[in-house]
């Protein structure tokens, strides 16, 4: 019994890198997993997923984007380049794109009403001819929703800049938000890998 001892401690340690390098590379480990670990390696691993998402939001190529989940949703959001005045106050509008289970969506999210059946936008690709579009309004009607995401979703692989003009409802004037889309195809692969694992978790 005392000679199988080393023998068991060897595989629990490698056990345990090979879970810690799972964490690092980013990989989603079951909780049924996680809580048939001691905790000295549950917190190893949780350092580890911290630090790779740090690494996610601040490499070169996802500096822009955003990455955070809640629950079993995945998000991953674009700030625009420009501020917009609301009320006297600046706020950045993003574009959001959202994961669960099988689906995707592809939202404009701001802090102004849209409008009150469905938000009228002109989407400009690079230096394309701007191309109007009506996006269905979430409850809050402060965000519109394409209905074709992946369509929009491969578009912001391919282009360089995208700009976003609407009228907040109730006024006049089209205002408009620009994003950089540079690095964003690297950047969506990420999040629809990280959506992939997720799913299969």
């Amino acid at each position: 019994m005392r000679k199988s001892m080393p023998n068991q401690l060897a595989l629990i340690a490698i056990f345990s890198v090979a879970l810690i390098f799972i964490a690092y590379s980013g990989q989603i480990i079951s909780p049924h997993v996680k809580s048939l670990l001691p905790s000295p390696i549950k917190d190893a691993i949780a350092t580890e997923q911290g630090k790779t998402a740090a690494v996610l939001n601040n490499s070169a190529e996802n500096r822009k984007w955003h990455l955070s989940q809640e629950g079993r949703t995945l998000f991953s959001e674009l700030k625009a380049l420009n501020d917009t005045n609301i009320n006297n106050e600046l706020y950045r509008p993003a574009i959001r794109l959202s994961c669960k289970d099988n689906s995707f969506t592809a939202s404009y999210q701001t802090k102004e009403i849209l409008g009150t059946e469905s938000a009228t936008l002109s989407i400009t690709l690079d230096d394309s001819l701007p191309l109007v579009q009506n996006w269905a309004l979430n409850p809050s009607y402060q965000s519109a929703i394409t209905d074709t995401p992946a369509v929009f979703i491969s578009h912001l692989k391919m282009a360089r800049k995208l700009s976003i003009g609407y009228k907040p409802f109730g006024e006049d004037s089209e205002k408009t938000a620009t994003f950089d889309l540079h690095g964003s195809a690297i950047s969506i692969n990420v999040f629809k890998r990280k959506c992939d694992q997720l799913r299969s978790s």
